[in-house]
């Protein structure tokens, strides 16, 4: 077993699973379980991680309304840090702003983390950009395809969105609280399987490069690399991974529309900050940093 590896698997509203070897044979169809026929048993989680802190405890749900509801829920009992909340389906799936996010059965990985971060790295929005980047670079490693960073929690592919994460803080026994994280990325969706609202704006792995992949590949692809950014947070190596954000960002460089409660804000992406902050050149050639809103239009200058 990897050192930090989970220590406990749960898995609520599911008979024991079953194991299977990896790594998968490529092109191979997939055996049943626990989390669907895209994916073998999330019991293999414990020999693939390389995690520290994340992943050490896992709750999966076939079914759960919200992962990052559980997760809170968690929290407030006294789980410790690291603690992974995944299911296969989410009935009641959200984003940003309370929105709905679709997550049908299989057709994508729905997780949450418990984090408690010390000290000002609690701070959501570098977590959130952080954590995007490590999506972003487990969707390259599993799946094959470039995904883009839309400030602040957006990954995109062919214009659309492929994904995003929640980051929300809430109020537990111990005095410094916990940050709960949320990520949804769609995968083995086709484009005709999404609600017909979404079809234009919405996208999956397995639409923009015509491939399935195991959720759970892409899992254990996901925490391994945010383990090793979320240790980096707050220090001057963590900064460095800001070029690396930079690199991926469809927002940067671009003419943006950034809504704010009190209106919108016009003008052209120049940098994120250390802090999660957006960096706008405005009409009167002022600048201006932005912790929080969300970006409606993005376009070339």
């Amino acid at each position: 077993m990897a050192v930090g590896a989970a220590v406990g698997v749960f898995l609520v509203g599911a008979p024991p699973a079953r194991e299977f070897a990896w790594p998968h044979p490529p092109g191979a169809p997939y055996p049943t379980g626990p989390m669907g026929s895209d994916a073998p048993s999330i019991a293999n989680l414990h020999a693939r991680l390389a995690t520290l802190v994340l992943g050490r405890s896992v709750h999966h749900h076939l079914r759960l309304g919200s992962t990052n509801d559980e997760a809170a829920r968690l929290a407030r009992s006294g789980a410790p840090e690291g603690t992974l909340v995944i299911a296969r389906e989410q009935t009641a799936g959200r984003g940003r702003h309370g929105r709905a996010w679709f997550s049908p059965a299989g057709g994508g990985l729905w997780a949450s983390l418990v984090l408690r971060p010390r000290g000002s790295s609690g701070r959501v929005h570098p977590i959130t950009l952080l954590a995007g980047l490590a999506a972003a670079e487990a969707v390259e490693a599993v799946a094959g395809l470039r995904a883009g960073l839309k400030w602040p929690n957006d990954l995109v592919a062919g214009g659309r969105k492929l994904g995003g994460l929640l980051c929300e803080r809430i109020e537990d026994p111990r005095p410094a609280g916990a940050l709960i994280l949320g990520l949804g990325l769609n995968t083995n969706l086709a484009r005709e399987s999404f609600p017909e609202a979404l079809r234009e704006s919405a996208t999956s792995t397995l639409a923009e490069t015509g491939r399935r992949v195991a959720n759970l590949d892409l899992l254990v692809a996901f925490l391994n690399r945010m383990d090793g950014h979320y240790a980096l947070l707050g220090t001057a190596e963590g900064a460095a991974l800001l070029d690396r954000y930079r690199a991926r960002s469809s927002t940067l460089g671009r003419q943006v529309t950034l809504e704010l409660p009190d209106g919108a804000v016009h003008g052209k992406a120049l940098d994120v900050t250390p802090l999660g902050g957006l960096v706008l050149r405005l009409a009167d050639g002022g600048q201006r940093t932005f912790l929080a809103g969300e970006v409606t239009s993005e376009s070339e200058e």
